[in-house]
């Protein structure tokens, strides 16, 4: 064996050499700008830079090259060896292995024979670009442009009228025809395409331009009834932008570019009610009217509104207990609660859009018609515009409900039929395990851990594998779910200012997530305005905050800044802390406080119930709650020790007990021993309250040093 692998390496030293040598090619062109050659294996590319012979190495591995043609130039022939080869879209494959060390490559090309073009037109009026050269009165020569174009398909030239002047046609000479698609007819701006395959030899073409005044030969008029102009939009045909009311007395239309014009209401949700052309009635089109055949001195009337008349809507079900089969109803976009037509019979108004779902994944939906006429078993949609009765018929079947057997510790999570939150399942008080009935249609149950509990796992137990949760059923099932003690005993304050946009100040969206990365610990919160005390784990950094309108967040006093999505300062977001939201364009003060404390430590003023304010000044962000908790307290009367007061006014202890100041502008705060009261019952020092070393309130101190009593401490 040993003797073969010293054989075989023998044979490969030998033969490696002459397989891994590098190869040079000679490279001749008679135009040197008008070809390069391109690597096939690595794509770098070989230039004759001005020479008519390059000499190019090639490492061993390179097997062929691309013999390419420049813009402007065709190939003629490419030889090497005894072989000559005819261009193929432009280019030329060159097998290096037909081509010996130190061989030739031979390449003959010439210049692209370019298609030329003539435009007759007024400089005045118009002018070309193509190419991203203009062409203007300073080259137009006897009325015409000459264009040049070398492409190999064909390119793009535009045409562009100045002032008032519109594009009204572009004739080839030499069969009379309009060289524009109709649609391009009569703008300021048209586009057309010089193809290769059409125009090979280039063409001769005549450019009219005209003004909308002398195309807008259809004079109507618009008047609406019951309503007012800006209940409805009116468009041109081709253009986006309304016309004008001021207009609609005598609104000109070009007949060949501008029709149909369209009328539909401002609202997109609504639609008009009627429109009539000389006092015939015009058919809708999803809403919107589309007159098309408009002649000179049309009168139109439209009516926006639909009269104030009520529709009744019935469903019928041709099997007994498929009313499931419709799962939602829609009226303006809006979802109806279920209660409003679950009985089967209901009313809507003329002109409001109706929308029906049905449940297919819950129910075999054979058909559903209304007023006999088939529709679609997934769905329906239309504006009522007349007053018939709407009358649903449905042939369906319900599909199997599914079981789904949960085992869990009992008193450890809550169950919902649903993604979310809505829909909850009473479970058994005190049972480890429950059998469920989830129709299809509502075929999720999500499983959330009820407070003080962490999900683990969730086990499938025929397949031994994780489930997602919420599940998504879609057969019988059984679940395990593991569950653990899990204590959200870290504390943070959230300031939710007002919304100055809204006249009660809500917002229109308020949520902080806990746990946002991990669904078995999630917990979604809705803060109200004010002050909202929030209990956490470290493993539920960071929250996850989201308020709308925008909106800005401070953390114990510094502004966050949003990176991607993420709030600095949430990540390692300490016990205590306070965070204040306030809408992004609100104007946020400092408030600055004047303190006299002369309780010698019997009273602590606390900002935002969390954050101890010591020595002789302080400040404040936005309106504040300033808290002072008395920690030698009362005489056996229960009479407070101290007097405080706030700007001059004293501050007493509200129903429940506790004394809280509202701060909304520079402030002075002072604390007196009141004389009258002898002060006997005083905290002891193992129950003094406690600091992190920011000198802000702990509760639940652990691990690590902290501030009581006016001394530093490890706990």
């Amino acid at each position: 064996m040993k003797k073969f692998f010293s054989a075989l390496a023998f044979v490969a030293m030998i033969l490696f050499p002459f397989a891994l040598k590098a190869k040079t090619v000679t490279f001749t062109i008679n135009i040197p700008e008008a070809a390069y050659i391109q690597e096939i294996k690595n794509y770098s590319i070989a230039s004759f830079d001005g020479k008519t012979s390059i000499e190019v190495n090639y490492e061993s591995g390179i097997t062929g090259v691309q013999v390419r043609a420049n813009a402007g130039y065709d190939l003629v022939s490419v030889a090497y060896g005894d072989r000559t080869s005819s261009p193929y879209n432009g280019s030329v494959y060159v097998d290096l292995d037909d081509v010996a060390d130190g061989g030739t490559v031979d390449i003959i090309a010439k210049e692209k024979e370019a298609r030329v073009f003539t435009f007759t037109g007024n400089p005045d009026e118009v002018e070309l670009s193509h190419g991203g050269l203009i062409y203007d009165k300073e080259n137009n020569v006897d009325g015409k442009w000459t264009i040049s174009d070398t492409s190999d398909y064909g390119s793009y030239l535009d045409i562009e009228c100045h002032g008032d002047y519109i594009v009204h046609s572009v004739i080839n000479n030499a069969t009379g025809q309009e060289a524009l698609y109709s649609y391009n007819i009569d703008k300021p701006r048209v586009s057309m395409y010089l193809s290769a395959s059409e125009y090979p030899e280039g063409a001769n073409f005549t450019i009219s331009c005209t003004t909308l005044a002398e195309v807008r030969t259809v004079h109507v008029s618009i008047e609406v009834v019951d309503g007012t102009a800006d209940e409805i939009v009116v468009r041109r045909n081709g253009t986006y932008d309304p016309v004008p009311s001021s207009e609609w007395s005598d609104l000109a239309l070009n007949p060949s570019s501008e029709l149909p014009l369209q009328i539909s209401a401002a609202d997109y949700s609504k639609s008009i009610y009627k429109v009539e052309v000389n006092g015939i009635e015009q058919e809708a089109s999803y809403g919107s009217f589309n007159l098309n055949d408009l002649k000179n001195g049309d009168k139109i009337k439209v009516w926006p509104n639909f009269p104030d008349v009520s529709v009744p809507v019935k469903f019928t079900y041709v099997n007994e207990g498929t009313e499931g089969a419709v799962s939602s109803v829609y009226v303006n976009n809006q979802l109806l609660d279920e209660s409003e037509w679950s009985t089967g019979e209901f009313t809507v108004k003329l002109g409001d859009k109706l929308g029906v779902s049905f449940n297919t994944s819950g129910y075999n939906i054979s058909s559903v018609t209304v007023n006999g006429e088939s529709v679609s078993t997934y769905s329906y949609s239309e504006t009522i515009s007349d007053e018939t009765p709407l009358t649903f018929v449905i042939d369906a079947e319900k599909y199997p409900d599914y079981t789904v057997k949960l085992y869990y510790p009992a008193g450890t999570i809550r169950v919902y039929n649903s993604y979310g939150t809505d829909n909850p399942i009473e479970l058994p008080e005190g049972e480890d395990e429950v059998t469920l009935t989830i129709e299809r249609g509502k075929n999720y149950i999500n499983i959330v851990a009820a407070e003080g509990y962490a999900i683990t796992s969730a086990i499938n137990l025929e397949t031994e594998n994780s489930v997602y949760i919420p599940v998504g059923i879609n057969s019988d099932m059984e679940i395990a779910i593991y569950t653990e003690k899990f204590d959200r005993d870290n504390l943070c304050v959230l300031y939710l200012a007002p919304n100055p946009a809204s006249e009660d100040g809500s917002w229109n969206y308020a949520n902080v997530t806990l746990s946002m990365y991990d669904s078995n610990l999630r917990k979604v919160i809705t803060p109200s305005l004010g002050y909202n005390f929030i209990h956490y784990a470290e493993q539920d950094r960071p929250f996850s905050l989201s308020f709308y309108p925008d909106y800005k967040i401070y953390i114990n006093g510094e502004e966050s800044e949003n990176v991607y999505g993420r709030w600095s300062g949430l990540e390692d977001l300490e016990s205590n802390s306070v965070i204040k939201v306030f809408a992004k364009d609100a104007e946020v003060p400092t408030y600055n406080l004047t303190i006299d404390n002369q309780s010698d430590g019997g009273v602590e003023i606390l900002a935002d119930y969390v954050k101890a304010l010591e020595g002789t000044e302080a400040t404040v962000l936005g309106a504040t709650d300033i808290e002072f908790v008395t920690v030698s307290a009362t005489d056996s009367e229960g009479q407070s020790a101290y007097i405080i007061k706030v700007n001059g006014e004293e501050v007493t202890a509200n129903a429940e007990g506790k004394t809280i100041a509202h701060i909304e502008a520079d402030s002075s705060i002072s604390i007196e021993v009141d004389s009258k009261v002898s002060i006997t019952e005083i905290t002891s020092e193992g129950n003094a309250p406690i600091y992190n070393l920011q000198g802000m309130r702990v509760k639940n101190a652990r691990g690590g040093i902290f501030i009581q009593n006016g001394r530093k401490v490890i706990l």
